[in-house]
């Protein structure tokens, strides 16, 4: 059930229970919950999604589940692949060559994939076309050198990670609106806390088209 609201603090809920109150998801079996959402253009940051799931056994307490899940805007598409000559004239007998054109220039480190079909009229073939783009950088080891401390905090929370130009830093609400958004070149930044509420709150900091993101507690 949708709220019918639009942007940050909207909340659809889906609640399934049959004629003696019992959940209609019971032990051992499972449920896929499907929703759609359309994303405008304008919308330049990434989409922080809260979900709660809750449930409980008969005369047990209520459990409850909680986590985030992070729509990750990659900006505009990335033309890393194009073909010399896309289109040609071959009689029966004949052969001819493909050239296809890498260009890994200021696109993200990741796996791209494509598949590169060739057809005619009669016939039609294909390849599978893979590029790993990679970096000297090792994105594992510096992730163990990001520090967010203290946590709980009351006052300020304070950030450490390797320096790099433009680092955003975004912190967004329990219910995942962007309330405080920032740069930086520095390995170290202090976020002063006084102006927010008390409660649960997500730091997502992005580097270099990587994104971590830290869980934290307010309590003044």
């Amino acid at each position: 059930l949708w709220d019918q609201m639009h942007g940050n603090g909207s909340d659809v809920v889906w609640h399934g229970e049959d004629a003696s109150g019992w959940g209609v998801v019971q032990g051992s079996q499972s449920a896929t919950a499907t929703f759609y959402l359309t994303i405008d253009d304008a919308i330049t940051n990434s989409i922080v999604l809260l979900y709660e799931i809750t449930g409980d056994i008969y005369g047990a307490d209520p459990h409850v589940l909680t986590d985030v899940l992070i729509l990750t805007n990659n900006g505009a598409n990335d033309t890393w692949l194009t073909l010399g000559n896309p289109s040609g004239n071959l009689i029966a007998g004949e052969n001819a060559e493909l050239f296809l054109n890498f260009n890994t220039f200021g696109i993200p480190i990741g796996t791209y994939e494509c598949n590169v079909s060739i057809e005619s009229p009669t016939d039609s073939t294909g390849t599978h076309v893979v590029l790993h783009v990679t970096t000297e950088t090792n994105m594992l080891e510096y992730r163990n050198e990001l520090r967010v401390y203290p946590n709980p905090a009351n006052q300020y929370v304070q950030i450490e990670m390797n320096p790099y130009e433009n680092t955003q830093i975004e912190l967004f609400d329990a219910v995942g609106k962007l309330i405080f958004q920032s740069t930086t070149n520095k390995s170290n930044y202090t976020l002063n806390l006084d102006d927010f509420a008390p409660g649960v709150y997500l730091i997502l900091i992005t580097q270099n088209h990587q994104r971590y993101l830290e869980k934290i507690s307010i309590s003044h």
